[in-house]
């Protein structure tokens, strides 16, 4: 019996394709999660937490509850800074639901900081606004700058992170 189970898993993994393995075995890396600013003690204290900033090593507090993160980010593009070679912008091109998330976070936060961060590091804040590049290929901007050598890191791992949080119904058998 534990022979004919043991057959019948082999046979099924052997079937599924490249895909299944490919998912099993990837971790996401450079996920980015962004989250609303809040003065401590805020309202809804249970749900709050604590970041230090790797930049000038300040205690900043967040609502635990992220607005938006990686899995909603299809694909990322790189924008250079005029002012500074250095640093740049990205814009995303986001999934449905990540647009509406992207609007809806932009119009409760607008003028507010946003706190990203990265792999769950604190990386910048920055002040939210809606930037829609293209509404209907929903690409966005954000107005955050990151440093290129991030932003390139971020934008190898998109398309991956990506397919990691939202996996073709054909990949699961």
């Amino acid at each position: 019996m534990l022979k004919r189970i043991f057959l019948i898993f082999s046979c099924a993994l052997l079937l599924s394709g490249c895909e299944f393995w490919r998912q099993m075995q990837y971790e996401p890396e450079f996920v980015m999660n962004f989250y609303q600013r809040v003065t401590y003690p805020g309202q809804t204290e249970m749900i709050e937490r604590e970041l230090i900033s790797p930049i000038d090593g300040k205690n900043y507090w967040v609502n635990g509850n992220q607005f938006f993160d990686s899995r909603f980010i299809e694909e990322i593009r790189i924008v250079p800074e005029a002012d500074d070679p250095n640093m740049c912008k990205m814009q995303f091109k986001l999934n449905r639901p990540g647009m509406a998330r992207w609007t809806s976070m932009s119009g409760l936060n607008r003028g507010k900081d946003v706190i990203i961060t990265l792999d769950g590091e604190m990386i910048g804040m920055y002040k939210q606004e809606l930037r829609v590049i293209d509404d209907k290929e929903n690409w966005v901007e954000c107005d955050a700058l990151f440093d290129v050598i991030t932003a390139q890191a971020i934008q190898s791992h998109a398309v991956d992170n990506f397919r990691y949080y939202n996996p073709e119904a054909a990949s699961w058998f």
